[in-house]
């Protein structure tokens, strides 16, 4: 209060601030109401399966509509305002466009099933019938997705379990790209049966020469080389190389051959004969009459289509027409090769066989036979396996039911594993219930009715019956009769005939009963006996054969069509490794070999650069080229080398099982992978290890680490070669051949991949090619000394080389003074005087993979994994089936050749294309995810109008080259398909480009609009802003100041 009572007005200080986000909030909640703008609602493209390769029933193979039109047509049907209308109400661009992300994409895949035995001249007899054909093999799943298998753990568990890497992925698992089969089955006439029984019984030998006489219970085996021959005439005579060929073989069985196999090259019993008769490997050595390693086959052609018929499933029939002029040429040959082998005794026959070989194209075979020619022993060979099944080196494989059955995979543990029962076998499905009809004479089967009549009538007695009860008797007589003598017959008996006919009069009599009404029960017994015998249809003309049996036929079928969809998942179309695998015109192999001692040149090396170069390049298709270059690394001379080798090197205590039951602990030295690659990166940061062509983009450096190590070694505990993402590993090691834990028809596979070694005959220790892989040699002293005294003076060895005397390797020199020898030397020559002759054996043993070198190339370029290894959905995992583990390639356990087929190279093909769509893909979708995100409104119409033209030319070219790849791929061109992955690649970043460039043309066009309000006058808009203006005066109108009394 202040002095002299006067009174003060109060100062009012009103928030200002507070009022007018009071107003601005009141106005939200009254105005918004009215507030109408334009709200866009994203309509997400959906996933859709792109039609252009989906194979519907209306659409077998694409439909244009996928394509946008012609960008005229697009304009022309959009004029003016309607236009603007279309876009502004799509909603986003992709809509628009009527674009869609795409999920999937079809290759189609021919393939032919050509059946051969299987016209009732095969082995039962057995007839395929269309009809029966087409019913259970229409139920094969022709569609499946192009599956990738993740990389396999090293995780401590047996070897023989699979773990797969459940982590990030280079691409998904399953594939954008499926595959589409269009399944033509062929059935070959009697004329083919008979040339491929003939040519099995003249192309045969027996498995053990070492045996005298005739044995019924001999196991022959088939010569492959020859026997491709026919399977590659036929193709050609047909004109079926457009295509993939399974051929599925029934031969009837030779009564002189109770089982018999398909083997390459000689049986351990014939490299026995050969090892111990001396005179036969002389008379090989020095034999200039080198017999044909093929069938002579005059080349002719009639084909059986002009085109692959393109639809899910297809049934023809040859007729005798179509191939007795193939037939008859083959025979011939036949005949000529059976006249050359007439009367031969075991010695010119395997003489034959060897020099046919050493002639032939299987070039592992050529190799070890020459080098072990050389040295006079042949010890090191191993015998391969007898199998049913084969992959030739052109499209085709071959089944064949009649031969074995064998078994090989796992000697212990794992799945999959092939066994006897692992395939569908004739003889033991229709064959057994073919065996269970009794084969009786006219004569007997009237004997045996009587005794059954009078069996049956002897229950009756003297008592009379009713008629009724006697027929029914009769009927039962004759059905029991039936089943045990007439039923499944192939020469039907004459009384069963006659049978027929009283069953006739059976019927006939029965029906005049059921319309008897004065006695119901006899009416009622004749009725039920009517309606049994209907259903019997006893003796009556139907196709016997093809009812009969059916439970037996139904099970082989369906084992049968289990099998052959096997071969499309494991041969034709195999699951790959995961990664990115591109395709470049040349590959350069950077070869460095990494020693303990330093070598002086590389041809010193214990490896045959030819053979492995020759293998490496047959990795690559016809459209690549391919460079080499070699070097070599001691680990004396390189510390950071020698210590990265160190680091990796481990050890592991492996429990090994073998074939005969002996358990065994195994200590395996090994190199990790991981921590290896790791130190040879760190290595390589600092270019001392990269080429000329690291940064090239048409050239790809496949750097390939050779450990060359005295002591046994193999990488990750079980492998002779791994495939890393940057570089391969191979170790190969100075030991004796390695008992793996594969087993082959009883027997361990051994893990031995000798060759010959780079030396010249004067180089090697020894008479010319004395040391080669694993094998003893008995060898003079004194020729050894000699021969060292000469390398001496070449200064090409010292006299530290170790020999094996029993158990302990010991040097020549201690050895020689453990005899009491005396060691001059001389001037520049080494003179050793001997008290006595002496036979010494000398080792030299040296494991060279060159076979897993092969195959880890093979995945390093292009995901290529064995056979028996694929991805299975059901499991999401990696699962193994060790049938298809067939074939002379790199990744078969029973052939030790490592020849590429043609199924490989298409793979490889496929894998370089799969690679570029599936990136072309993710390309192309998160572009049309892009515009979907891309909201349309009328201002942007005009903006877009000018990117249009072209974002569709793009779009429509990238589909266009889709089309093409499928199309070639289809016809199974893949060299044209590959000469389009560069512009697949080009055109989809072009896409990409033109969609980011024209989604940052109309943001700021979109930016501008979302700040425009549209406001809309209503009924309810006026009483809103009274409303407004009042309560604005309530709380802005000035306040009377109140008195302060003091």
């Amino acid at each position: 209060m202040a002095a002299g009572g006067s009174v003060a007005p109060q100062q009012l200080h009103f928030p200002k601030l507070s009022r007018l986000f009071v107003v601005i909030f009141i106005l939200l909640l009254l105005v918004v109401p009215g507030l109408h703008g334009s709200p866009k609602h994203r309509k997400r493209g959906m996933s859709s399966v792109f039609s252009l390769f989906n194979l519907k029933e209306k659409s077998r193979f694409w439909t244009e509509s996928v394509i946008h039109g012609d960008f005229d047509d697009l304009e022309s049907s959009n004029p003016g305002k309607s236009g603007i209308f279309n876009y502004t109400k799509a909603g986003n661009i992709a809509t628009y466009l009527k674009l869609q992300e795409v999920d999937s994409m079809h290759f189609p895949v021919p393939l032919n099933f050509i059946f051969i035995g299987f016209e009732g001249k095969g082995n039962q007899a057995f007839r395929l019938q269309p009809e029966e054909l087409e019913r259970w093999f229409t139920k094969i799943d022709h569609v499946f997705e192009h599956t990738r298998v993740p990389q396999i753990e090293e995780l401590l568990n047996p070897f023989y379990k699979i773990n797969v890497d459940k982590g990030s992925h280079h691409f998904p698992t399953l594939s954008h790209v499926n595959y589409n089969f269009s399944v033509h089955a062929i059935q070959m006439n009697e004329k083919v049966t008979s040339v491929l029984e003939r040519a099995i019984t003249v192309l045969s030998r027996k498995d053990d020469v070492s045996g005298s006489g005739e044995s019924k219970d001999a196991l022959w085996q088939v010569d492959l080389d020859m026997m491709e021959g026919i399977f590659d005439s036929l193709i050609e005579y047909l004109q079926l190389g457009n295509a993939y060929n399974i051929f599925v073989l029934n031969p009837k069985r030779d009564i002189n051959m109770s089982r018999y196999g398909y083997r390459r090259g000689l049986s351990e019993s014939e490299m026995n004969f050969i090892k111990q008769n001396k005179t036969l490997q002389v008379i090989i050595r020095e034999s200039k009459n080198i017999p044909e390693s093929t069938l002579a086959i005059e080349k002719i052609q009639r084909p059986l289509y002009e085109k692959h018929p393109m639809v899910k499933f297809a049934w023809t029939t040859t007729e005798e027409t179509d191939t007795v002029e193939w037939s008859n040429r083959c025979l011939e040959a036949l005949d000529t090769i059976e006249k050359l082998y007439q009367g031969k005794d075991t010695d010119h026959i395997i003489q034959s066989k060897v020099l046919q070989v050493l002639n032939g194209k299987s070039g592992d075979l050529k190799l070890a036979l020459l080098k072990e020619l050389k040295s006079g022993d042949i010890s090191n060979l191993h015998a391969e396996c007898l199998t049913d099944t084969w992959i030739g080196k052109d499209r085709w494989a071959f089944i064949d039911l009649s031969a074995g059955p064998f078994t090989w995979g796992p000697a212990v543990g794992g799945q999959g594993v092939r066994t006897e029962e692992s395939m569908p076998n004739v003889t033991k499905t229709i064959g057994a219930v073919a065996a269970l009809v009794i084969e009786i004479s006219e004569e007997e089967a009237e004997d045996r009715l009587q005794d059954a009549i009078q069996e049956r009538f002897a229950v009756f007695g003297d008592k009379e019956h009713e008629a009724i009860d006697i027929l029914l008797a009769e009927i039962d007589i004759y059905e029991l009769f039936y089943f045990k003598h007439c039923k499944g017959r192939k020469v039907k008996l004459a009384l069963c005939e006659e049978l027929d006919e009283r069953m006739q009069e059976l019927v006939n009599e029965l029906q005049v009963m059921e319309g008897d009404e004065n006695d119901e029960n006899h009416r009622r017994k004749a009725v039920e006996a009517l309606t049994r015998m209907e259903n019997w249809n006893l003796f009556s003309d139907t196709d016997v054969e093809f009812h009969n049996y059916t439970v037996a036929r139904d099970t082989f079928l369906a084992h049968l069509g289990s099998t052959l969809w096997g071969s499309m998942r494991h041969v034709i179309a195999p699951s790959v490794a995961d990664g990115r695998f591109h395709f470049y015109e040349q590959i350069s192999y950077q070869l460095f070999f990494i020693t303990q001692d330093k070598v002086r040149n590389v041809k010193q090396l214990p490896v045959d650069l030819k053979a492995l170069m020759d293998g490496l390049s047959s990795v690559l298709l016809p459209s690549q080229k391919v460079m080499f270059s070699q070097h070599m690394l001691p680990l004396s001379d390189d510390p950071a080398l020698a210590m990265a080798f160190s680091v990796a090197r481990r050890a592991a205590a492996v429990p090994m099982l073998f074939v005969n039951g002996t358990y065994r602990k195994m200590v395996s030295n090994y190199l990790d992978s991981s921590i290896l690659q790791h130190q040879l990166q760190r290595i390589n940061d600092h270019n001392a290890l990269k080429g000329k062509h690291a940064n090239s983009r048409l050239t790809l450096e496949v750097p390939i680490f050779w450990f060359i190590h005295d002591d046994p070694l193999l990488v990750d505990k079980h492998y002779q070669a791994k495939a890393l993402s940057d570089m391969i590993i191979v170790v190969q090691s100075e030991t004796s051949s390695w008992e793996s834990h594969f087993q082959c028809n009883g027997h361990s596979i051994l893990w031995d991949l000798s060759v010959e070694e780079n030396q010249s005959p004067d180089e090697q220790f020894g008479l010319a090619g004395a040391c080669s892989g694993n094998v003893i040699h008995h060898i003079p002293l004194a020729s050894i000394c000699l021969v060292m005294c000469q390398m001496a003076v070449k200064k090409k060895i010292g006299l530290g080389m170790v020999f094996l005397f029993g158990e302990k390797p010991v040097s020549l020199i201690e050895r020689m003074s453990g005899y009491g020898f005396a060691v001059r030397l001389y001037q520049s020559c080494v003179r050793i005087t001997l008290s006595f002759t002496d036979i010494m054996d000398v080792v030299c043993e040296v494991w060279r993979p060159i076979k897993a070198a092969i195959a880890a190339a093979s995945e390093h370029l292009a995901g290529l994994l064995p056979l028996h290894l694929a991805y299975s959905h059901a499991h999401e995992t990696a699962i193994e089936d060790w049938i298809w583990s067939i074939g002379c390639n790199p990744f078969s356990i029973t052939s030790r050749g490592w020849r590429i087929s043609q199924f490989h190279s298409d793979t490889i093909a496929r894998s370089y294309i799969i690679t570029s769509l599936e990136e072309s893909i993710q390309l192309v979708n998160s572009a049309i995810h892009r515009l979907t995100l891309e909201q349309t409104s009328e201002k942007s119409f005009r903006s877009f109008q000018s990117q249009e033209r072209e974002l569709v030319n793009k779009y429509n070219f990238v589909v266009g080259l889709w089309k093409r790849i499928a199309t070639v791929t289809g016809e199974l061109r893949y060299t044209d398909a590959l000469r389009l992955l560069y512009s697949l690649d080009d055109a989809s970043k072009g896409f990409a480009e033109k969609v980011n460039s024209t989604a940052a043309l109309l943001h700021p066009i979109h930016c501008t609009r979302d700040t425009e309000v549209e406001v809309v006058f209503d009924m309810t808009t006026i009483p809103a802003f009274l409303f407004v203006f009042f309560i604005l005066w309530l709380i802005l109108k000035p306040k009377r100041a109140k008195p302060k009394i003091n």
